[in-house]
């Protein structure tokens, strides 16, 4: 057995150890990306996002495929500075999100749904050979269409490490904090954080599949406690004329 087929099982027998906690918040994000690469500078993106969770009220419940969690549809534009920054924007975000499941009554709860418009700027730096650090800090105006909660003013800063084994395998590890800039309840400028562990497999130029484990710790807005929870998440990305890079 080689060296990537025992990361990958080590991998699947934590994910499996993660998710038979009784009484955990389990969920399943995906995501499609498609992206048209107009030049080595220009590129404009459509990203598809659905996430599920499981249903914490039912005994002995660890599927996090149970119950809805989100469905989204954004459209960024890329701009490459240089070598090592990258700037984008979202001039459009629609959401619709799903109540956390915590207890019985959260499943009767009406979707909310709002509208996002995001700003952000990403820095890559190689530190060994094959190895780079990396950040991304992104500022998000979130507008809420019908569950009477204010609008918010996010700031996001993701910084991690990325190890290159070759041109198709790569490993990346990152921590990513969510801050509410505009919160009036100052115990809510916290949002959440995110700790992530991902795979990167690149069959061609054109693809690219990420896929890993995100752990969250979350403050839900009316809410005073942290709830934790176990994402398992697969991402797909396509480049069209992805000889332009």
């Amino acid at each position: 057995m080689n060296k990537k087929a025992i990361y990958i099982l080590l991998f699947n027998v934590f994910i499996l150890q993660l998710f038979s906690q009784n009484g955990s918040h389990n969920n399943a994000w995906s995501r499609l990306s498609i992206t048209n690469q107009f030049s080595n500078k220009f590129k404009t993106e459509a990203e598809f996002q659905k996430r599920w969770q499981n249903d914490i009220c039912l005994d002995n419940s660890k599927n996090p495929f149970q119950e809805d969690l989100m469905n989204s549809v954004r459209i960024w534009a890329h701009y490459k500075y240089n070598s090592k920054f990258n700037f984008s924007i979202s001039p459009f975000a629609y959401f619709q999100h799903t109540s956390i499941i915590s207890i019985e009554s959260d499943k009767s709860k009406s979707k909310s749904y709002e509208v996002r418009y995001t700003i952000a700027s990403d820095f890559k730096q190689k530190i060994l050979d094959k190895t780079y650090f990396f950040d991304r800090l992104a500022l998000e105006y979130r507008d809420f269409k019908n569950n009477n909660n204010d609008n918010i003013i996010r700031l996001r800063n993701k910084a991690g490490l990325k190890h290159e084994f070759n041109t198709k395998w790569a490993i990346t590890i990152f921590d990513e904090l969510f801050l509410n800039l505009n919160s009036k309840d100052h115990n809510h400028l916290y949002d959440h954080n995110r700790i992530g562990l991902l795979g990167n497999y690149s069959p061609s130029k054109a693809i690219k599949l990420e896929f890993g484990y995100i752990a969250i710790s979350r403050l839900p807005k009316n809410n005073d406690e942290l709830i934790h929870e176990n994402n398992f998440l697969v991402m797909l990305y396509y480049t069209f004329n992805q000889n332009k890079k």
